[in-house]
C-alpha cells in the first residue's frame, strides 16, 4: 500500500515538511519524538523485530491542520520523518 496523497482543501491544511517547524503544536509531536529517541537508542533491535514502515496521518491538529509522520522500522536503525514525499516508501497508513 502506498502512502496516500494529501489533497489540499480550503478547510484543511496539511503540514508536510522534513523539519519540525510547525509540528510542535500537534499533541502527537511528543509521541513521535519519543519514538525517534527509542529508535536512536535501540533501533537495530526494533528493525529486526518489526521490519515495517508506517505512515501516521494525524488529523485535527492546530487550526484544523493535518500532518504525516513516517516511522521506518525496516531500514538501518529506523527513523521518524514527517515528509511523506521524501520517504517515497511503501507504508502501512494509519489515520489518527
Amino acid at each position: 500500500m502506498r502512502v496516500p496523497q494529501v489533497s489540499s482543501s480550503p478547510q484543511i491544511q496539511a503540514v508536510l515538511t522534513s523539519s519540525s517547524s510547525g509540528l510542535e503544536e500537534f499533541k502527537a509531536h511528543a509521541v513521535f519524538q519519543e519514538i525517534s529517541k527509542k529508535l536512536h537508542e535501540e533501533g537495530e533491535q526494533f528493525v529486526k523485530k518489526i521490519g515495517g514502515v508506517f505512515a501516521f496521518k494525524v488529523k485535527d491538529g492546530p487550526g484544523g491542520k493535518e500532518a504525516i509522520w513516517i516511522v521506518d522500522v525496516k531500514n538501518g536503525k529506523g527513523s521518524v520523518d514527517n515528509d511523506a514525499g521524501e520517504a517515497g516508501l511503501n507504508a502501512d497508513s494509519i489515520d489518527l
